[in-house]
């Protein structure tokens, strides 16, 4: 979707309170960040503790190398909504190759943020099954886990997410970005 806005000769328009707006995407690299762009993610990361020991973990000493994976981790993905609003934060879901194997996922990473909690990377798997309209038995083999295993998951996501069916869980996973 950003890849749309972004390229040349591209627009995008908003209607709010019936005033039309074009919305102006500009993609600016971590090596041009503002001091308050880059400020903003130091802050979150000076505060999370756990965060900080995994980019040790990781071996990632250097500041800016720092600030580089733990935004990649929390915010490299593409969503409707702010990743920092206030110095609060909204990590995202990011596939960066490594989830499931990583040695300090769900560490660095927060997973996603939900309304009611937050999925951890087996309910994002099942997320990722049930958008591709798999049948719980499909799921569970594909995982090899049990098919009551895959309802446990889908009740926790769709409470977590606040929705009632597995078309609620693919819309929601269609606007986080996830598939």
């Amino acid at each position: 979707m950003i890849q749309q806005l972004v390229k040349k000769g591209a627009s995008e328009f908003i209607s709010i309170d019936g005033k039309l707006y074009f919305v102006k995407i500009e993609m600016v690299s971590f090596e041009n960040f503002t001091e308050d762009q880059r400020n903003s993610v130091k802050q979150l990361l000076d505060k999370d503790l756990m965060a900080n020991a995994s980019l040790d973990v990781l071996g990632i000493h250097n500041e800016d190398d720092r600030l580089q994976k733990f935004g990649t981790c929390n915010f490299g993905g593409f969503d409707s909504s702010a990743d920092i609003n206030d110095g609060k934060s909204l990590p995202e879901y990011f596939d960066c190759g490594m989830r499931g194997k990583c040695p300090v996922e769900g560490k660095l990473c927060k997973h996603i943020a939900t309304e009611n909690g937050i999925l951890n990377h087996r309910e994002i798997d099942v997320t990722k099954l049930i958008v591709r309209d798999l049948a719980d038995k499909q799921i569970a083999d594909i995982l090899h886990i049990s098919e009551n295993t895959v309802h446990t998951h889908r009740s926790n996501i769709q409470h977590k997410i606040g929705c009632n069916s597995k078309v609620g869980i693919g819309v929601w996973a269609i606007k986080k970005g996830i598939v």
